[in-house]
């Protein structure tokens, strides 16, 4: 997968999707609740009711450490 500036159309990546990951800016604008530092640790914790499972978290990290 490359990651670039470009914007794709949303009809051009529609798929079944289990869930949708937001930025902590979209997350925090909705409830103070979302007020932490790391979505990816809040999202790992078992503060909520339903956080990553290991190969959601193998998965993440991958993403993450190209981006790094």
């Amino acid at each position: 997968m490359v990651f670039d500036d470009t914007l794709v159309q949303f009809a051009d990546i529609n798929q079944q999707w289990s869930g949708i990951l937001v930025g902590n800016g979209a997350s925090r604008a909705v409830a103070d609740s979302f007020a932490y530092t790391s979505l990816y640790d809040k999202a790992c914790s078992d503060d909520i009711a339903h956080p990553l499972v290991q190969n959601e978290q193998n998965r993440a990290t991958c993403h993450l450490s190209y981006l790094r």
